[in-house]
């Protein structure tokens, strides 16, 4: 079940959005207002926002960052007040509904980009646990050749508990998002710093763990190693 929020200002767009997803598997919520808006995201997951571009906002590009920063993989969809798109505005969301969409072409848009959010919080599991797994590897490749072929024991000690440290309290994540300006990003934190190798393998294995996804003809962005940006 997906967790649907609408924004708007609107009442006829509240209504009928609201008798639009009554009794559907979706979860329905609505904000009024933008610190509410905010404040709905801290406290709950949200899969798909619809946003009214009619909204009073100050700024609504500035507010759609702010929401990709709250939740990366959050599908935005934009309700346009007009035919066409602002290209600034564009960067920043991951589809529209026309009014001129029938209600079933409305529930399939929604269905469709539940299934993309779906698949890209899978794929940041996946990367999460590469990451876990390749950075642990990476940290004890490197401890062992800092202390190869010394005889000095006490200097081997350290090195090995400086690795085992590392290994047991390593901190590193790693995301794949489409959220800026259209453009696929890796992102990574990590509580140490990262080889090149490493750094190599996140990328190559994110890359191969979004395609497998999808089959060839339903990849809605394509990534390969030159347009992934790190």
């Amino acid at each position: 079940m997906g967790n649907i929020l609408l924004l708007s200002e609107n009442e006829s767009v509240i209504q009928s959005y609201g008798e639009l997803f009554e009794n559907k598997f979706f979860s329905f919520d609505m904000c009024y207002s933008e610190n509410s808006l905010y404040s709905y995201f801290d406290m709950q997951n949200v899969d798909i926002l619809i946003i009214d571009e009619t909204f009073s906002t100050p700024n609504l590009q500035l507010m759609l960052k702010k929401i990709r920063t709250k939740s990366e993989n959050v599908q935005i969809l934009l309700l346009p007040k007009s035919d066409e798109i602002n290209n600034e505005i564009s960067k920043f969301i991951n589809g529209f509904i026309l009014s001129t969409y029938s209600d079933k072409l409305k529930l399939n848009t929604v269905d469709s980009h539940l299934k993309i959010k779906e698949n890209l919080d899978m794929l940041s599991g996946k990367n999460k646990d590469l990451a876990d797994s390749l950075y642990k590897l990476n940290v004890l490749y490197n401890t062992s050749s800092q202390f190869a072929g010394t005889l000095d024991t006490k200097e081997l000690l350290n090195y090995m508990i400086e690795g085992l440290d590392k290994s047991l309290s390593f901190d590193l994540t790693c995301t794949l998002s489409f959220g800026f300006e259209q453009e696929p990003v890796l992102i990574i934190n990590s509580l140490y710093d990262i080889s090149e190798e490493l750094m190599s393998a996140l990328k190559l294995r994110a890359i191969l763990n979004y395609k497998s996804l999808f089959s060839d003809s339903e990849i809605p962005f394509t990534i390969d190693d030159k347009n992934l940006k790190i």
